[in-house]
């Protein structure tokens, strides 16, 4: 009889510790986006630098950090405006274009926020 008390306790903790183990894992497969804004050093801090670019130095020379970005580190990038609108022209086509030329559409798409320091969003 002991030994079959302790068969069953070993069975229940050992339940709760793999459901314990899975729920820590879909936590981390469902929260891959902040992953990888956090980490990746291709979209890490990209939100900060391009909006202190743009407020500074004008829309062309945010673009070429743009196109500068996207041939390093292969990560398309649109930047909208609190209306959704781009701010800087040209963006989409250039994303479309390489959809056509590559034939490769994006694996993943991920929102990240820049605040301007002057207050204009």
């Amino acid at each position: 009889m002991r030994s079959l008390f302790w068969r069953i306790l070993a069975t229940f903790w050992l339940a709760i510790a793999l459901v314990a183990g899975l729920a820590m894992l879909l936590g981390h497969a469902l929260n891959q986006d902040t992953w990888i804004l956090n980490r990746h050093p291709g979209v890490n801090g990209l939100a900060e630098v391009w909006t202190k670019v743009y407020e500074r130095q004008g829309p062309i020379t945010a673009q070429f950090l743009l196109e500068r970005h996207r041939n390093r580190y292969g990560v398309d990038v649109q930047v909208l405006a609190g209306d959704e609108c781009g701010l800087v022209a040209g963006e989409e086509e250039d994303g479309v274009r390489h959809v056509l030329d590559t034939g490769q559409i994006a694996q993943r798409r991920l929102g990240d926020h820049g605040v301007s320091d002057a207050g204009g969003g």
